[in-house]
């Protein structure tokens, strides 16, 4: 009986350190994990490709201001692919092009905040200019992704891209 009892709490406590299933695309579609550098951090970009020779077109979607998204427990840009997911795998499907979620430095502090200190002195034209400041230091970080993916040999961005957006 003892040896039954212990042989059961090994098999328990194996199925226990199990890690979930990571996500597993339709057939016919490849998942791509990559990252870009900007501002001394690490921003990820996770999206779909056709599993099929490329190069293939580009469509970036770039990470929206969501103040849920940085608290759940997969993380923010994790939960930005999530919602995104069933659409993104759709157009792949569909058009043949890459789909990759981008994620926009510091997405959890809308750029207006920067100048709120100087709005409310009265100092509009600073407030301007740190606003404008910040939305082009985030801009510029998403075109660090964007070189990146366009650097890889599974997309042809010499036509362009397309890029979508919310929010933010």
């Amino acid at each position: 009986r003892f040896l039954m009892i212990a042989a059961l709490l090994a098999l328990a406590a194996s199925f226990a350190s199990t890690p979930k299933p990571a996500y597993e695309p339709p057939e016919g579609l490849a998942l791509i994990r990559d990252s870009y550098q900007f501002d001394n951090a690490e921003h990820p970009m996770t999206g779909l490709t056709p599993d099929s020779p490329g190069p293939h077109k580009l469509i970036v979607v770039v990470q929206a201001f969501d103040d849920l998204a940085y608290e759940t427990e997969f993380g923010a840009h994790d939960f930005a692919f999530a919602v995104r997911r069933g659409a993104l795998e759709k157009a792949v499907a569909m058009q043949g092009h890459g789909m990759v979620v981008v994620e926009t430095p510091d997405f959890q502090l809308y750029p207006d905040n920067q100048g709120a200190v100087e709005f409310f002195a009265g100092n509009l034209s600073g407030s301007r200019d740190l606003i404008c400041a910040d939305w082009v230091r985030k801009s510029t970080g998403v075109i660090a992704g964007i070189h990146k993916l366009c650097a890889r040999d599974d997309f042809d961005c010499s036509s362009g891209i397309a890029l979508h957006g919310s929010s933010m």
